[in-house]
């Protein structure tokens, strides 16, 4: 059977071992399937296409063109990067059948596309958990050198840079500043 599946991103949380494929907050009965023997990761060469990589995995061609169908609109294969990151998630069967591909759009979304039965494509977005750091640098130098000492990124250096351009002589200055 095809799913034709509503078109659009949502918050899911992916998790893949070597047991089986998780999605938390997905759609109902798409929240857990228990199958998977083996992920394995791959980078997308050059002159790889999907139906290339389907085949390196033993989909063959009348699977891949029913894929397409259910993925139309959803996944756009075409778009498919050198460099990407993708995974084939396989079952636990006599063959090891590759049951699922993961493929990482960017760096917050991915698709995950359901290579057997029950066949749809589907964009899921990671999950983000903004992380607020604090950091305390004596500079005696330059802002830029006793920040990089401090091991904090160079980027928040350029950024109080930026803010305090006028009002601080940061190349002259003797004074503990705290970044946040």
């Amino acid at each position: 059977a095809i799913l034709t599946p509503p078109i659009g991103r949502r918050a899911i949380t992916f998790s893949a071992n070597a047991n089986s494929l998780t999605l938390t907050n997905a759609p109902a009965g798409e929240n857990t399937y228990t199958l998977v023997s083996a992920v394995e990761n791959y980078t997308v060469k050059k002159g790889d296409f999907f139906g290339s990589i389907m085949d390196d995995h033993g989909v063959d061609a009348n699977q891949v063109q029913r894929i397409l169908k259910a993925s139309q609109g959803v996944f756009d294969v075409k778009k498919i990067k050198l460099g990407n990151q993708y995974e084939i998630l396989r079952e636990k069967d006599s063959l090891e059948t590759a049951a699922f591909f993961v493929y990482e759009l960017d760096n917050l979304s991915y698709a995950v596309v359901s290579l057997k039965d029950s066949l749809y494509a589907r964009i899921y977005e990671k999950e983000v958990v903004p992380v607020r750091k604090k950091a305390e640098v004596t500079i005696s130098t330059s802002l830029w050198n006793d920040v990089q000492k401090a091991g904090i990124p160079v980027m928040m250096a350029l950024k109080l840079s930026d803010v305090y351009d006028c009002t601080i002589d940061f190349f002259g200055c003797r004074q503990v500043i705290h970044l946040r």
